[in-house]
Formats: C-alpha cells, structure tokens, sequence
C-alpha cells in the first residue's frame, strides 16, 4: 500500500507522513502552521474589541470558540471520518 502511494503520488515519501494531495503534507500534516494562524488572527481581533470597548468578557468567549473552529477545521480539512475522529471532536465542541 506505501509502495502504491509512492507510485502515485510520484513523491519521495517519509515513512510515517500520509501521502495526499490537500490533506497536509511534510511538516504540516497535522495543520500546525494553518491553526496556528487562525488562532493568533481569531485571538487578535478579540483583542482588539476588548482592547477599543473596554468589555473583557469576550476573552473567554474567544478562548472556548477558538477551540471549537480549530476542531472542525481540522477535521474537515484532514478529511478522515473514522468513528474515532468524530468522536474526539464532538468531545471537543462540547
């Protein structure tokens, strides 16, 4: 099966990376890098509200949404619907 991805892909694959084509690739395969900007982006214009109404309570709102979008964006871009997956992520947004 690695032998038939390598053959497809026409990629040099590391053992343990997931060959695929927009599901991650190299480094980002666990999206770090694109959660990573979506949270300092989210949190930032959080900040700013907080920051020009003087109204600290949607920090926390910002804190516990951040965590919900990062699940389903994730588990929407990765594109795997074990049961196992699903779980763990409607565990999250609850």
């Amino acid at each position: 099966m690695i032998r038939e991805a390598i053959a497809l892909s026409g990629k040099a694959k590391v053992v343990g990376v997931e060959v695929g084509r927009g599901k991650g690739t190299g480094m980002d395969s666990n999206f770090l890098g694109l959660t990573a900007i979506v949270t300092l982006g989210y949190q930032f214009i959080f900040f700013v509200i907080t920051a020009l109404l003087k109204f600290d309570k949607v920090t926390d709102l910002a804190g516990s949404t951040n965590l919900i979008i990062l699940a389903i964006l994730t588990l929407v871009l990765k594109g795997s619907w074990y049961f196992r997956q699903k779980i763990w992520h409607l565990d999250t947004c609850m």
